[in-house]
């Protein structure tokens, strides 16, 4: 992945989006001069232990009547969760050079599908970037733009690209991906003033399409199931699920004569009627 801020298409000026990356950059600049302060007092290490203090102890407080191997796993996966913030934090820290961290077999990631390997780069907002890659066999690649790195509660998504939605490669299998404010030709993820991570991983399940061309499918990190209409891509309906969908939707006529959609998000069974 390349970060590119002295070529291709200029940003766009003037409007919302505009105002939104100059309060950001104040602000960038703003919270570096304090953050550096912070790590020269050394007020930055203590509120890291701190945090990691106060993790250890809300696992411990939750009451559970664990045995002993069972507490050797919950502190294991408290371990995995740190080192792999730890490790974008500091060792990719810079957006202007952006990598890809995987979070690697042991770093199990915090939310549904925990298994899944997910390969997390910074962003800066201002900026624009391009991704090359081969699709080669797999069944589907997403990419998603969100606020930040394992967020709690509602968790903020801004755009998804994948190879069962609107994404597209080559003959060959190669494949390129813009990523700017600006509406770009081809493979575009919109960067929104507030994104701060691109996440790349090979999703879960594929999609389903009806005999009317509407394509549903889900296994995204934010846990909706999204409709598209096949022809041009554009999204008709989205809804969030209380876990995220791990396997192709699937559509079927009741005896009511009406047409449903179902799908399996984690262990519960999800039905919606359609209009």
């Amino acid at each position: 992945m390349t970060s590119k801020e002295d070529d291709g298409p200029a940003p766009r000026t003037g409007g919302a989006s505009s105002q939104a990356k100059k309060r950001f950059v104040k602000a960038t600049a703003r919270a570096s001069a304090e953050n550096a302060q912070r790590l020269i007092d050394g007020q930055a290490w203590d509120d890291l232990c701190d945090s990691i203090r106060r993790a250890g102890r809300e696992m411990l407080d939750m009451q559970i009547p664990w045995s002993g191997p069972d507490y050797v796993d919950a502190f294991q996966y408290l371990a995995g969760i740190v080192t792999g913030g730890i490790r974008q934090a500091v060792d990719h820290f810079d957006p202007h050079v952006p990598q890809w961290v995987y979070n690697g077999t042991t770093v199990k990631h915090s939310g549904d599908n925990a298994d899944n390997r997910y390969m997390i780069a910074r962003l800066e907002p201002t900026s624009d970037y391009r991704i090359t890659g081969v699709r080669g066999n797999c069944f589907d690649i997403m990419f998603e733009i969100s606020e930040g790195y394992m967020q709690q509660g509602d968790f903020k998504t801004f755009a998804t690209l994948s190879f069962n939605q609107s994404f597209r490669a080559a003959p060959d299998d190669t494949f390129e991906i813009l990523i700017s404010a600006s509406p770009q030709e081809g493979n575009w993820l919109p960067l929104h003033p507030e994104g701060r991570q691109l996440t790349g991983n090979s999703g879960s399940a594929g999609p389903t399409v009806t005999a009317g061309g509407l394509v549903f499918v889900g296994a995204t990190s934010d846990r909706r199931l999204r409709a598209f209409e096949s022809k041009t891509g554009a999204e008709l309906w989205s809804t969030r699920l209380d876990a995220q969908v791990n396997a192709n939707p699937m559509t079927y006529r009741g005896r009511n004569g009406k047409q449903y959609v179902a799908a399996v998000a984690t262990d519960s069974l999800v039905v919606f009627a359609l209009p």
